[in-house]
């Protein structure tokens, strides 16, 4: 088995001369992937970690941001929203249904999958795409923006986790690559894939935090109270 690893420049820092085996996953296929048993780590969706506590240990790395990760892009947002949902996105979707509905007031919210930018209204997008599609496509939301305004905590979009009943030597081998893999790049802040999408790394550095702290963890208890309005809203 080996590391799920995201193609994609904000996920690229983890990878930085990693020594494990890995198998390209999109985000929106994390899961399906862990289940299949095709991979035996990677970084979840932070609504799947608290979900799936029995299933999953979880490790003191994450991808949370302050601004610019994950947009809702369109023209507004009024009382009734469709919003479509490209590949990128798995993490921000609990963070955007969230905000719609009880920070922006959206009274009717409609999700749909696999859709195109020019679909829907309104169409989120997480990371490289959304990146891409801020400029040609006004903004209607910067999630991570919007969610640090309205409950005073970072946006905590992916955490690391391994299965449980991992090897100790395979996760202490795991956490090592990360570790070392996050300090060459806060060192040498470097990835072709940002360059290639015309984004400073450096830039990623100032808005993106790749270890959970105390601050990414009130994040996440805060996640995991409000998670619940999805349902009863």
């Amino acid at each position: 088995m080996r590391v799920a690893k995201v193609p994609d420049a904000f996920f690229e820092p983890f990878y930085l001369d990693f020594p494990l085996k890995t198998l390209p996953v999109l985000p929106a296929d994390l899961l399906s992937v862990l289940g299949s048993g095709m991979v035996w780590a990677g970084p979840f969706p932070a609504v799947a970690i608290l979900e799936g506590k029995e299933l999953l240990k979880t490790l003191p790395f994450c991808l949370a941001a302050s601004e610019g990760f994950a947009l809702v892009l369109g023209e507004g947002i009024g009382e009734e929203v469709e919003l479509g949902l490209g590949r990128s996105v798995a993490g921000s979707l609990v963070y955007a249904q969230v905000l719609l509905r009880f920070s922006l007031g959206v009274k009717r919210l409609w999700v749909i999958p696999d859709a195109r930018p020019d679909e829907t209204p309104l169409y989120l997008a997480e990371a490289e795409e959304a990146v891409r599609l801020a400029r040609e496509l006004p903004v209607a939301l910067d999630v991570a923006q919007e969610w640090l305004r309205w409950s005073g905590t970072p946006a905590v979009f992916y955490v690391w986790a391994v299965q449980k009943g991992a090897p100790d030597e395979r996760v202490v081998a795991l956490s090592e690559a990360l570790d070392s893999s996050l300090q060459r790049f806060a060192a040498e802040p470097r990835s072709w894939r940002a360059e290639r999408l015309g984004l400073d790394p450096r830039q990623m550095l100032a808005q993106v935090s790749y270890r959970l702290g105390r601050g990414e963890s009130r994040g996440l208890s805060f996640l995991n109270q409000v998670r619940s309005l999805i349902s009863e809203g």
